[in-house]
């Protein structure tokens, strides 16, 4: 289960709004996600965001990467 409270209003950088491009099949699931939780799809779509985030930061913040994703690019 996911958790949706606090995730983001933790940065403390205030709300924008961004507009962000899925494909039909994406996008129907978020909205399956968002009505089997009962909570709007901006919830669902931050919370996956800023879950993704986390997995891939340090507890600096700075990004984990393995050394074929670096020398890759």
């Amino acid at each position: 289960m996911i958790c949706f409270r606090g995730l983001i209003s933790r940065i403390g950088m205030g709300n924008k709004r961004r507009s962000v491009r899925f494909d039909e099949h994406t996008w129907m699931l978020l909205k399956e996600v968002s009505e089997k939780m009962g909570v709007n799809m901006s919830v669902v779509i931050r919370s996956m965001v800023a879950r993704s985030l986390r997995e891939i930061t340090d507890d600096s913040g700075n990004l984990i990467l393995n050394e074929k994703q670096v020398q890759a690019k």
